[in-house]
């Protein structure tokens, strides 16, 4: 009977319960409006107000700071709190805080609007990811954790581009409007949750505030393969972030033309709605997460590797070809954060899933925020090739090396399981 229902869990199935399809459409529209105003914001500063990099670099830098340094105290309130209200507030309040921007006079009073806008997404985050754990039942945690990362790669593709689309038609002020609306939708979404678990008694009792606060800190401490996935996604994304922001002027080095780099970025993005949606349909890898990580990271390690040599002249292809490269640099990106989140919800239990959760983000965040100087840096030292080498090369040693150390970590995981029961 068992085997008989497996087949019928698809990447949608969790979508057929009425609570998690509300949580879903609110999760994509509060992911819509984080990004809405991507665009609209860098328009504001470069073309309205006629700043230059410095203001860009600022404003970039407030966008991911908030996660760092507030995430983890905040998501202590978000495990006291009633979840469902801190989704609803998050929303709502960043509503209001997207409509005063289409007021805001000059730089020095958008950063802290920027700053608060993610403070904000900061709470949102946790309590998601707390909901999720709630609303839908074990088996059917990697579908909905593949879902999740449909929403963020979609939403960070289209949201950004409507924008532009927004800003031409009617200016970038307008582009504020609209999020507004789209958050306060998200909020109407939230609402209609219900009562999640853990929302009565035992969030009024009387607890201290900082021994909550470590409590994040030392179960992932405590859980080795939670602290081992954490440690190799942030630097798994720091790598990528040597190099990220170098594929413009690699483009231009390797003569693809002025419309390249937006079509290898539709083409990595294309790939990572590819990678999720696969691999939230085909669950093969839930018994050995860190396997599926670990190979996908070989793969990226392996591309990069070849990006790097076509940098020396190795690899001279036509475009066509390098949107096949990046369309599946997409795919094995999105195909091993997915395993990630599956192994952050199944190492933490519910009362910590928010400050764990919110500890995880704030890592991997504070992993990438000097990436981008590093890699300029590099790049002036070892050319931009070189670059994209020793990314390759760091890719691959990390994978290997987890695979390597592999049976230690799930044989320590194995018996603190063994004593727990």
């Amino acid at each position: 009977m068992e085997s008989a229902s497996k087949p019928k869990q698809t990447l949608f199935t969790p979508l057929k319960e009425l609570a998690f399809r509300r949580l879903f459409i609110g999760q994509v529209l509060s992911d819509f409006g984080n990004w809405l105003d991507f665009t609209a914001l860098a328009v504001l500063v470069v073309y309205t107000w006629g700043l230059g990099v410095e203001a860009v670099a600022s404003l970039m830098f407030t966008m991911s700071i908030s996660w760092v340094l507030l995430g983890p105290f905040l998501s202590v309130w978000v495990d006291r709190l009633p979840r469902r209200s801190m989704m609803i507030a998050s929303a709502l309040l960043r509503a209001a805080v997207v409509g005063s921007m289409i007021f805001v006079p000059n730089l020095y009073v958008l950063l802290p609007l920027v700053f608060f806008k993610g403070v904000l997404g900061a709470v949102n985050y946790p309590a998601r990811q707390s909901a999720i754990r709630e609303l839908v039942p074990e088996p059917l945690i990697p579908q909905a954790v593949a879902l999740n990362q449909i929403s963020f790669r979609v939403t960070q593709i289209v949201a950004p581009s409507l924008g532009g689309g927004i800003i031409a038609l009617s200016g970038p002020r307008s582009v504020f409007a609209v999020e507004v609306f789209v958050l306060v939708l998200a909020g109407l979404f939230f609402l209609g949750l219900p009562r999640l678990a853990g929302e009565g008694a035992e969030a009024s009792k009387e607890r201290n505030f900082w021994a909550e606060f470590r409590e994040g800190f030392q179960h992932i401490a405590a859980r080795r393969q939670l602290s081992v996935a954490i440690t190799l996604i942030s630097v798994g994304f720091f790598i990528v972030f040597l190099y990220d922001g170098l594929l413009t002027v690699w483009t231009k080095e390797m003569a693809l033309g002025e419309a390249s780099y937006g079509l290898l970025l539709a083409a990595m993005g294309l790939g990572n709605v590819i990678g999720a949606v696969a691999a939230g349909q085909w669950t093969f890898w839930r018994n050995t997460p860190f396997q599926m990580m670990a190979g996908m990271a070989v793969l990226a390690g392996l591309i990069n590797l070849v990006i790097g040599m076509s940098g020396f002249g190795y690899f001279d292809w036509p475009l066509a070809v390098w949107l096949g490269v990046f369309l599946v640099f997409g795919i094995v990106g999105a195909a091993s954060t997915v395993p990630f989140g599956y192994i952050l919800q199944a190492e933490t239990p519910q009362h910590l899933m928010g400050r764990v959760s919110a500890v995880s983000g704030s890592i991997q965040n504070g992993a990438v925020l000097g990436a981008p100087a590093a890699g300029a840096l590099l790049a002036n030292l070892m050319g931009l090739g070189g670059v994209f080498l020793l990314a390759g090369v760091l890719m691959v040693t990390l994978a290997l090396l987890v695979l390597l150390f592999l049976p230690r970590i799930v044989a320590t995981h194995d018996s603190k399981q063994a004593e727990v029961a």
